[in-house]
């Protein structure tokens, strides 16, 4: 017998649907066949990697307009994203511009996840300018989980404490993942490749979660990004292997899409 998480449906390309990708094509009403299927087989990926469960928001910001950009593909009845201000939806996925656009997660991650946690995403751009791709502030530059904020010199950005970590990238196309493990580690991903800073670390941020924007402390909204995003996590900790996987199925999904970089 099939379990109700496996339950496959007709697919566009002739196949079945896992029910969880199902669920998202039919709310987000993604008609494109291609998309579809890219969607179905990221979900399977995802679970056979066992990285699924780990995570409590996937957006693969496929559909083309603001509606379907704002669907959580782990479960569209929770964190749909609410947008603000100029941020263009098209094939590609979403890009801010750099002033006033931004997207609410609605994803608290003090009350979400588990103390030890993960966030990224795939950047279609690769611009040297000082702006934030996902996170929030607990205000001060304390408690902070963002990341990808790289500046003029090419630098990532992980700000955990009123310091940051930093590591030097030498462009920002692909997968940027954040992912802290213990108390004093944190670890920074390129493309699955791994990076570890250790450093004393500050309380989860208590404010929702911004993509191409930082919600600063719930206040204010700064460091606005003017990059193409293609997909964006928030979930909890993952490990080595995971994160070389996470990499695998993103990659795949976007090289579907022809969007990949």
């Amino acid at each position: 017998m099939i379990s109700p998480s496996n339950r496959l449906f007709s697919g566009g390309g002739g196949g079945a649907f896992d029910e969880d990708a199902q669920t998202f094509i039919t709310t987000a009403s993604i008609t494109d066949s291609t998309q579809q299927d890219a969607v179905n087989q990221l979900v399977l990926d995802l679970k056979s990697y066992s990285i699924w469960s780990k995570l409590e928001a996937i957006y693969p910001y496929v559909g083309g307009n603001a509606t379907a950009h704002s669907y959580n593909l782990k479960d569209t009845t929770q964190f749909q994203i609410t947008w603000s201000g100029g941020v263009t939806h098209d094939s590609n996925g979403i890009t801010g511009n750099g002033t006033n656009g931004y997207g609410n997660t609605n994803l608290v991650d003090s009350t979400v996840l588990s103390n030890y946690i993960s966030m990224g995403v795939y950047s279609r751009t690769s611009l040297q300018d000082v702006s934030v791709e996902i996170g929030a502030s607990g205000g001060g530059g304390v408690g902070n989980f963002i990341l990808i904020n790289r500046n003029a010199s090419g630098m990532q950005y992980f700000a955990m404490d009123s310091t940051g970590t930093y590591r030097s990238v030498t462009n920002g196309f692909g997968l940027s993942v954040m992912n802290r493990t213990t108390s004093t580690d944190i670890q920074s991903y390129k493309n699955g490749i791994e990076t570890t800073a250790t450093k004393t670390e500050n309380a989860h941020s208590t404010k929702n979660i911004y993509i191409l924007a930082r919600n600063n402390n719930g206040s204010t909204v700064d460091f606005y990004s003017q990059r193409n995003l293609a997909f964006a996590f928030i979930g909890n900790s993952l490990t080595t292997t995971e994160h070389a996987n996470l990499n695998t199925a993103i990659l795949d999904f976007q090289t579907t899409l022809s969007r990949n970089v």
